[in-house]
């Protein structure tokens, strides 16, 4: 059975196109909100998991536990440290446009 999708002509075969004729990107695997859904998924469903199931290995729930809640602050540092670090570091492009103290380095 013949494919719908076919390609236009002039257009090299690495890159996808949608029906309407537009470049699509392909998905990333490899950034951050899939990494950070991969980990809000594994704390919250292994937690809720416990609370569901006798608890048979408490010394390998807790372990477990921490590694996934170590990965969960590692995203939720992450969506707390960028905006602010955009934010200043905005703020000193702009005061140093503006011809403003930015910081001082010795010579």
């Amino acid at each position: 059975m013949p494919s719908r999708r076919r390609r236009r002509r002039g257009q090299d075969g690495g890159t996808l196109v949608d029906r309407r004729g537009r470049p699509v990107a392909p998905w990333k695997w490899l950034t951050f909100p899939v990494y950070f859904a991969l980990a809000v998924g594994l704390f919250a469903g292994y937690d809720v998991g416990l609370l569901l199931v006798a608890k048979a290995h408490p010394h390998w729930e807790g372990v477990t536990t921490l590694v996934f809640a170590a990965l969960f602050a590692f995203g939720l540092s992450q969506l707390a440290t960028r905006p602010l670090t955009e934010m200043m570091l905005h703020r000193r492009a702009r005061q140093r446009e503006r011809g403003g103290a930015g910081p001082r380095t010795e010579d």
